[in-house]
């Protein structure tokens, strides 16, 4: 997997200066080896619902999650975290069952505004986190914090210029494993900033700006994961007190976080070789079996790990399609043409109706 070039972080970090207004998008673009897979510019006057939708609606942690709390405007999607009543209002975005993607770089252009008692952040997760087998988040997946932000720690220090990143893996509970980072102060608590992480099979690569600021490479997730922008509610135990009188009403709150874009690239994974190689080896054989189980349930781009009949989803069918070619190497097969985008298109418009197993 190619590196995101110093040249790229450089050419962004200039257009953000010359950007003063910080009203338009200046990207960092990954590798030029990269394409865009997903994007989201906010263009309209509301969300996207084929792009987005809310998670866990209703009471979470000290606030109260509700659609309210988001609006779509001049260029941006904000979350304003308010308070009425007492009740302190917030909301969570996701594009699960919409879109999600193994590998590659995701990036957010993301003004925060946050206040004690809470934080804001932009992260990726996927469905079977905490499931089994433990001790392999390759086949579970991992929560993974491409950006975190406070504006106050627990002992009431003020971290507005810094930004936290982290993995989870095997869940929440008692076997729950993580690695993080902190960064110093990079000056990211005004304005507009860009933040990004490269992922593939060996290593997450997190960026601040186009610079590097933290490589892990534990936890290291091999499953599709999907994208979620979040603000939360919290007070003491990670980001200060609630202030007195909470955050004002929803007109008057400036407890914001703004964000510009989310983009996603990819290096294009090539299709299967011959119909029924779902691990993409060049032969049908008991390894086609155990890439269906591992991937089951997936969704994405025709041809993602798993997906042994190019139809983007990994189902009983693959199971199928590994069946009907066993033994089939590519040195006596034609190689079939790639999943067309019309075939794409309309397994995505079926696909994200299905429930996942």
């Amino acid at each position: 997997m190619t590196r995101c070039i110093i040249a790229c972080g450089l050419a962004a970090a200039f257009c953000c200066i010359l950007n003063l207004s910080g009203s338009s998008a200046c990207a960092a673009p990954p590798s030029p080896d990269y394409s865009l897979t997903w994007s989201d510019e906010f263009n309209g006057n509301a969300l996207d619902w084929d792009k987005w939708q809310y998670k866990f609606q209703g009471v979470h942690r000290d606030g109260y999650n509700t659609s309210n709390a988001v609006a779509v405007a001049d260029g941006n999607m904000t979350i304003t975290t308010y308070t009425e009543n007492d009740v302190h209002y917030t909301a969570w975005i996701a594009t699960e069952n919409k879109f999600q993607q193994r590998f590659g770089y995701y990036e957010a252009r993301i003004k925060f505004n946050d206040s004690p008692g809470m934080w804001s952040a932009f992260w990726l997760l996927a469905n079977t986190v905490g499931s089994e087998p433990f001790d392999n988040p390759a086949v579970t997946g991992a929560e993974i914090d491409i950006v975190e932000h406070r504006l106050v720690d627990n002992a009431y220090n003020n971290i507005d210029n810094s930004v936290f990143s982290a993995v989870h893996w095997d869940g929440y509970h008692e076997n729950h494993m993580t690695d993080s980072h902190m960064t110093n102060n990079l000056g990211v608590g005004d304005g507009f900033h860009l933040f990004g992480v490269e992922w593939d099979d060996e290593e997450y690569r997190y960026y601040v700006d186009g610079n590097l600021a933290w490589t892990c490479d534990v936890g290291i997730s091999e499953r599709t994961e999907y994208i979620i922008l979040s603000s939360e509610v919290d007070p003491w135990e990670w980001s200060g007190p609630i202030p007195a009188g909470g955050y004002g009403s929803l007109a008057t709150s400036t407890t914001k976080m703004t964000v510009d874009y989310v983009r996603v690239y990819a290096v294009p994974e090539p299709p299967a070789l011959i119909d029924g190689d779902a691990n993409r080896d060049g032969v049908v054989s008991a390894g086609d079996y155990a890439s269906v189980q591992a991937n089951f349930g997936n969704i994405g781009a025709a041809g993602i790990p798993g997906d042994a009949n190019c139809d983007g989803y990994v189902s009983a069918g693959d199971y199928a399609s590994v069946q009907a070619n066993f033994g089939n190497v590519a040195s006596t097969q034609t190689a079939p043409e790639p999943c067309s985008l019309g075939l794409l298109s309309l397994s995505c418009l079926t696909l994200i109706k299905r429930r996942r197993r």
